[in-house]
């Protein structure tokens, strides 16, 4: 009795296409973009209302008690303070590295 195996015939031609895990990891990849596109473009919108923003940090640490948690408002407030002085950049560099990370992608695909 002669067995067949259809799966592993080496003479069949396979289908030209991407595999299975590659494409999917493609569409993630798109899907990843998109987000740091909006992400980026909406901290550098969110970094325009600088005054109000401060005034917001300064009202939450004059309500803070001593301690940890008036230390974690004056170390965002910090943070702030140095996103809105390097925003151009940070927008500029989000940008830039979110297309470097797509156009790889995309050279799969064509």
């Amino acid at each position: 009795m002669e067995t067949t195996n259809q799966n592993s015939d080496i003479f069949e031609p396979r289908k030209k296409g991407l595999p299975g895990m590659l494409n999917t990891l493609t569409i993630l990849t798109f899907i990843g973009c998109g987000i740091a596109y909006i992400g980026g473009i909406w901290g550098f919108i969110q970094n325009n209302d600088y005054e109000k923003q401060m005034s917001d940090f300064q009202e939450s640490i004059d309500k803070a008690p001593e301690g940890w948690a008036r230390n974690m408002i004056e170390s965002s407030m910090q943070m702030f303070e140095k996103s809105h002085e390097h925003r151009y950049i940070l927008v500029a560099t989000a940008l830039i590295f979110t297309t470097f990370a797509l156009s790889e992608p995309c050279k799969c695909v064509n």
